[in-house]
């Protein structure tokens, strides 16, 4: 039986059960009717997630910095008081933005997606490990 028949009548199936197919449900249903083991795959796939995580771990660290360092610009740029507490003291950053959120948006988004990015890739890299 060819393979795409056999993911046909497994998504099929699926479907009328009304169940969700987890990915790697689907890829070890696919390569186990492939002749593939799934390890195989796994392992494959192990090396690349690593690559993977590590990227977006460095990209989300060099976000999170540029983010970091635009928001302590804005705040020096609103006054050097401003600037000092920011700089030194976390709790003036979320009072800074609230109270000057026209400029101060944009550095403050940069950091989040930033930070999210680091988040990512350190799940990714858990993940990644057998």
């Amino acid at each position: 039986m060819p393979l795409s028949l056999y993911r046909s009548v497994f998504f099929f199936a699926c479907q009328l059960q009304n169940e969700y197919i987890s990915l790697s449900g689907w890829f070890e249903l696919s390569y186990i009717c492939s002749g593939v083991s799934f390890k195989d795959v796994h392992s494959f796939f192990r090396g690349k997630m690593n690559t993977i995580a590590i990227t977006v771990l460095v990209i989300g660290v060099i976000i999170t910095i540029v983010g970091g360092a635009s928001f302590v610009i804005v705040a020096f740029e609103e006054s050097a008081w401003w600037g000092l507490g920011v700089l030194f003291f976390p709790i003036v950053s979320p009072i800074f933005l609230i109270l000057h959120f026209g400029d101060a948006w944009r550095p403050a988004l940069k950091f989040v997606i930033g930070f999210v990015l680091v988040l990512l890739g350190t799940l990714l890299r858990f993940a990644a490990q057998p």
